[in-house]
């Protein structure tokens, strides 16, 4: 999978395989990635998250840490304000708080966010759920787009 964003105050992009029967947070596997626009030498990490079932009430809706960590960063880019990071994992990984994801099928429910903070913390408006094609021509994103999370995904 091949995370982008975009903007000079972003310091960690998310990306979640959601629940496929409601596209939402709650039982997603999220990989965060963290990195400092301002450095590009500093270290750039992954971290592997799943929020809780049980995360109720919503306004305590937080993504754990996986001490199972599945996925893997596969390279990053950071220039002229624009960060791309690589991600791996594998599609039936074993592990009780990830989802697994289903080789037949044409697509997937999947989640993003970034925000402008260290560490992880409340998004705001900077999150969206994505239908993500699994098979067939993927849609491409124009080249004039402004704010977006561009996904790719190869085998």
């Amino acid at each position: 999978m091949d995370l982008a964003s975009s903007g000079s105050t972003t310091r960690w992009v998310g990306f979640g395989v959601a629940d496929q029967t409601s596209g939402g947070m709650l039982g997603a596997d999220i990989a965060t990635v963290h990195f400092d626009p301002d450095d590009p030498e500093a270290a750039v990490s992954v971290v592997d998250r799943h929020v809780p079932w049980d995360a109720y009430p919503h306004s305590q809706l937080y993504p754990e840490r996986d001490e199972h960590a599945d996925w893997c960063l596969e390279g990053y880019e950071l220039s002229g304000g624009r960060f791309r990071a690589v991600l791996a994992r594998e599609l039936v990984t074993g592990d009780a708080y990830d989802n697994d994801v289903d080789a037949t099928w044409a697509s997937m429910a999947a989640i993003w966010a970034h925000g402008s903070q260290s560490d992880v913390s409340y998004h705001g408006p900077n999150r969206g759920t994505v239908l993500v094609p699994l098979a067939g021509e993927t849609p491409k994103v124009p080249a004039d787009a402004e704010g977006f999370i561009d996904l790719t995904f190869s085998e």
